[in-house]
């Protein structure tokens, strides 16, 4: 009612969030029909450069994600970390929006401005689906982040096994240290994740390596 009496569709709150970014970060996907219906902006950003396809995509709204990509939304927009709508979905475990963004050619290996890609955010939270599609659509495995660290070490650090066999099936080389000189078996050994360790060793890792102490 408030649109057919001209209400303001772009206007945006202190924080640049407009009518859509809210309704999409709340999941209303009725009102986000009717505001595209109304020719509003698909990307426009907050202050935080988070579009309504990033905060739909962390929420875990499926069909608003759905609705925001048909009506032609950027899939690879970033805010200012350099998050992506892949990324936040990613690291969260929505399967179903990670396959959507996916089918929309999402930028499987960007990274945001660590140089963590999906696959790493989705490897340290656990998230055994999303990394099998995510391999599946030939994420690098080995991709390291600005430290060096790659996603077999956040899942090692994290003690998810699972994640940690599907990496090793995918071929990711087992012995590969961060620029502090840790490996997998060293962050898996460090927070007693044995069924992890016992992974690793079968797939020979090294137990000689050493890691640089470094002072802050």
């Amino acid at each position: 009612m408030l649109v057919v009496f001209g209400a303001e569709i772009e206007q945006g709150t202190h924080t640049g969030q407009t009518a859509l970014t809210l309704a999409s970060c709340s999941g209303h996907s009725d009102v986000v029909k009717l505001l595209l219906e109304h020719k509003t902006k698909t990307d426009h950003s907050d202050v935080h450069g988070n579009t309504p396809l990033i905060v739909a995509s962390e929420n875990g709204h499926c069909d608003v994600v759905a609705l925001l990509l048909q009506a032609g939304a950027d899939v690879n927009a970033a805010n200012e970390e350099g998050l992506t709508a892949l990324m936040v979905a990613a690291q969260n475990g929505h399967y179903d929006i990670v396959k959507l963004l996916v089918d929309f050619s999402a930028e499987i290996d960007q990274g945001h401005c660590t140089g963590q890609t999906a696959l790493t955010r989705a490897s340290y939270g656990g998230h055994s689906d999303v990394v099998k599609l995510l391999l599946e659509h030939k994420a690098k495995a080995d991709q390291s982040d600005v430290h060096g660290s790659t996603p077999l070490m956040m899942t090692s650090l994290k003690g998810h096994c699972d994640v940690v066999v599907q990496l090793l099936q995918a071929g990711v080389h087992v012995n590969v240290a961060n620029e502090e000189g840790w490996t997998a078996l060293m962050a898996a050994s460090q927070y007693g994740h044995c069924d992890v360790v016992k992974l690793l060793l079968e797939h020979k890792a090294k137990t000689d390596q050493t890691y640089v102490q470094t002072h802050h």
